[in-house]
């Protein structure tokens, strides 16, 4: 050390010499230093700054030197297939269909489901994208199948075609608050349009690898891409086509 120097700073990790004192800890250790450092006349001592945890990466890697934080943090999860209530009634609207529409542009950019009316108002006709589910219920909507000359006893459900679906009722004008409170609910029935499974396998090398994937799956999925990743003995397959319910 330069004889002239008025101060230095030292560098004490705590587990700097495990092999020397075996017995330390965070906050309480002993250490070696590199080699002896002569201290002429007076000297003071003072501990410039601490810090907790740590890990210094030039120490030998069999000395235990890391430190790990584990935190335990609720995430609220959410349903990944959308479902929306539509309320029926809507007072900025004179006709039905129109308010109805309106207040299902309210829930979602692109309506999946239409109202209309056809042959001089005499019905109704209700379009539903695929894969979506309409349910009207006799608790919700009584009055609606009511108007639909459905029976208002009884829940009416129509499925989540692949191919969508539309339906025509009788119909005939309410009058203006016959609907308040009156609502219907429409629901995706489709899965997510890709889908991954991570599949274990016994034998990376043997040729029947793909054989090995769960027969269930290529069964009753369309299209399949496999993604082999020997490295982590599992096989990635990519489902490109939607799997009903």
């Amino acid at each position: 050390m330069n004889q002239n120097t008025n101060d230095f700073h030292i560098l004490l990790p705590s587990n700097a010499s495990m092999n020397y004192f075996p017995n330390n800890t965070p906050d309480h250790f002993q250490t070696k230093l590199a080699y002896p450092i002569p201290l002429n006349g007076e000297w003071e001592c003072c501990l410039s700054e601490v810090t907790i945890p740590g890990k210094y990466f030039t120490i030998h890697p069999d000395y235990n030197d890391s430190y790990s934080i584990e935190t335990i943090e609720n995430v609220e999860s959410t349903s990944l297939t959308p479902e929306f209530v539509i309320p029926l009634y809507n007072e900025d609207y004179q006709e039905f269909t129109e308010g109805v529409n309106a207040n299902v542009k309210k829930l979602i950019k692109d309506p999946p489901i239409t109202f209309s009316f056809i042959e001089n108002k005499t019905k109704i006709k209700i379009n539903i994208n695929p894969y979506w589910e309409l349910t009207i219920t006799d608790e919700k909507a009584n009055k609606f199948l009511r108007l639909l000359k459905l029976n208002p006893n009884k829940d009416y459900v129509v499925p989540g075609y692949p191919a969508g679906a539309s339906i025509t009722c009788n119909y005939s004008a309410p009058n203006a608050n016959f609907l308040k409170n009156q609502e219907i609910r429409v629901a995706l029935k489709s899965p997510l349009t890709k889908k991954i499974y991570e599949i274990s396998l016994k034998d990376l090398d043997s040729s029947d690898i793909f054989d090995q994937i769960t027969e269930k799956i290529i069964y009753e999925t369309g299209d399949v891409s496999a993604i082999l990743i020997k490295q982590r003995n599992k096989v990635i397959v990519t489902l490109n086509s939607p799997i009903l319910n």
